[in-house]
């Protein structure tokens, strides 16, 4: 399986327009191309999973584009641990991985998941470019 480990927050949507919780529609049409490119599977990280208000939104935003939300990782934080532990700790209950990409505007991930990580900056989000090399990760 592939896995696209997601964040929201800074990469479907910008931090200086439209407000921080108003998706793009670019950068979901971005995020579309991906999942039809490469046939992989969305696993949110982003904060956005701990509210079912915005966990609902991002889902209908996605269904509206035809993706399906696949799981979420678990909230760690409580443990003090990196959202790159969110995400080793997603792929070590899921033994059936053969590639994942993260996408995210901030640098939590562990030292074994640089490879596999993209990073946006949080006031442009995901670009053209980000999604080649997440094709690329993935292909």
């Amino acid at each position: 399986m592939k896995v696209l480990f997601l964040d929201v927050d800074g990469v479907l949507n910008m931090h200086n327009s439209g407000g921080p919780k108003t998706l793009n529609r670019n950068r979901l049409r971005l995020l579309q191309k991906i999942i039809v490119t490469t046939g992989c599977n969305v696993v949110i990280s982003s904060s956005w999973r701990k509210s079912h208000f915005y966990l609902s939104l991002l889902g209908r935003s996605l269904k509206y584009r035809n993706i399906s939300i696949h799981s979420i990782t678990r909230d760690l934080s409580d443990l003090n641990l990196l959202r790159g532990d969110e995400i080793k700790d997603w792929i070590d209950r899921h033994l059936d991985v053969e590639q994942y990409a993260i996408i995210d505007d901030t640098d939590e991930m562990l030292d074994s998941q640089q490879a596999y990580f993209v990073q946006t900056d949080p006031n442009i989000g995901l670009t053209n470019d980000i999604a080649s090399r997440i094709i690329q990760i993935l292909s």
